[in-house]
């Protein structure tokens, strides 16, 4: 895992019934809230991701949102969550491969 965390912004428009991402890539994601979530774009920049081992830190917004918005915001922490938790699972498997790896020499 990277030291580095990579630091997304996420911004409500309740107007507009949207919520942007900005920080995943060189360009926002916008998730629409106004019918069916859909939360395949950002799965799919979590995995586009993954390689660079780069842990997320959110900065959600300090205001307070309606039941619809506040149940979307918490879906992407949980979401933003499991990828970091993944990205330990991944660093601990390949340090527990290169700890193994000296048992190889032993001659039998």
């Amino acid at each position: 895992m990277s030291e580095k965390n990579r630091t997304c912004k996420i911004v409500v428009d309740s107007t507009a019934e949207e919520i942007s991402i900005s920080g995943l890539s060189s360009e926002d994601l916008t998730i629409g809230c106004e019918s069916d979530i859909d939360f395949t774009e950002l799965v799919l920049s979590l995995a586009k991701l993954i390689d660079k081992g780069e842990p997320l830190t959110l900065e959600m917004p300090a205001e307070e949102s309606d039941e619809k918005t506040s149940l979307v915001l918490a879906t992407i922490k949980n979401i933003t969550e499991a990828y970091n938790a993944s990205l330990e699972v991944a660093e601990l498997s390949a340090c527990a491969e290169s700890d193994t790896s000296d048992d190889d020499d032993i001659p039998f």
